[in-house]
């Protein structure tokens, strides 16, 4: 009798363990994944490698995201946010590209937030992001990229480079404001500004503006590599303050800086959000001289605490 228990309870098991077996190979290990399917199922296991598979089940990634770009050359699935960053801005872009320069973005370390308000606020296209990450400057080897040009305390000196970066936002500067009539540009919020600015002056004087002329506003990296040697030193092809679309110089009159105009600038500009760009008394932080009618829009309350401060935009951005 004992012996003939062992001997069922010995089959039990044994048919337990077959079924554990079956079940075991039956199992889907992707089963938790419900935008997986069949399909998707074939492909994967074609294209992902061991670890792939692994990285895909641990993080449940959606099939929608990854597929698409699988079959190319170089695909990495831990990659497949930025090919998808770059896909929304880019959807003519062909798939093998998306992910050649998806890579090459995760390779210099791009945040993904920091790539979404790139392109959603075009500060860059895709090449240009690239081409300044991967490409010094050729006239300061040196030189940092300049990933955040509309940022109030941006720059663009011998220290930071922007390329041939060019604001999505620019707007007309008004004629009565500028020397000669000519047509010039500025960064939409700064020419508004720049307006409140002009009719309180001529409130004041009675004048256009108190009487200001402006000489500059926006200058194209094009502009500015034809026109280096009448622009000076301190201009220099994705070098220059007046690529950022933010700055403005009034003209360099006879004694400008002891002018009754430019003292009213000193004393109320930055209620504007205005501050004088180049002040003698920072030379030695923002390396120009004898640039005393050049001002730059920051932001009206960056623009107080800089004046309060008595900083530069060099020293604000160093902060």
């Amino acid at each position: 009798m004992r012996l003939r228990r062992r001997h069922i309870l010995i089959y039990v098991l044994a048919i337990s363990a077959i079924c554990l077996l079956v079940v075991f190979q039956s199992y889907d290990k992707y089963s938790r994944n419900k935008t997986i399917n069949n399909k998707n199922k074939q492909v994967i296991e074609k294209h992902l490698s061991d670890e792939d598979k692994k990285f895909l089940i641990d993080n449940n990634i959606n099939a929608e995201l990854f597929m698409p770009f699988i079959k190319e050359k170089g695909f990495k699935i831990e990659n497949y946010e930025y090919y998808n960053i770059i896909y929304q801005y880019n959807k003519k872009l062909d798939k093998s590209e998306i992910v050649e320069k998806g890579n090459k973005l995760v390779e210099e370390e791009f945040t993904l937030n920091a790539l979404k308000n790139i392109f959603k606020n075009k500060l860059y296209t895709l090449d240009q992001l690239i081409e300044l990450a991967i490409n010094p400057s050729p006239y300061y080897a040196s030189a940092k990229p300049e990933f955040y040009p509309n940022n109030a305390y941006a720059l663009s000196n011998v220290n930071y480079y922007i390329a041939d970066y060019k604001p999505s936002d620019l707007v007309l500067i008004n004629v009565k404001y500028t020397k000669n009539n000519k047509k010039m540009y500025l960064k939409e919020e700064a020419n508004n500004q720049l307006n409140l600015m002009c009719d309180n002056l001529k409130l004041l004087t009675k004048k256009e503006c108190g009487g200001l002329k402006i000489e500059y506003g926006f200058l194209s990296y094009d502009y500015i590599l034809k026109n280096q040697k009448s622009l000076g030193s301190f201009n220099k092809p994705g070098h220059s303050d007046f690529q950022l679309g933010k700055t403005i110089s009034f003209t360099n009159s006879k004694d400008f800086d002891k002018n009754s105009l430019y003292l009213w600038l000193l004393d109320n500009s930055y209620r504007y959000g205005f501050i004088q760009r180049y002040p003698d008394s920072k030379a030695e932080i923002t390396g120009v001289i004898n640039q005393s009618g050049v001002f730059r829009y920051v932001g009206v309350e960056q623009a107080k605490g800089m004046v309060q401060d008595q900083k530069s935009v060099e020293e604000k951005r160093g902060e």
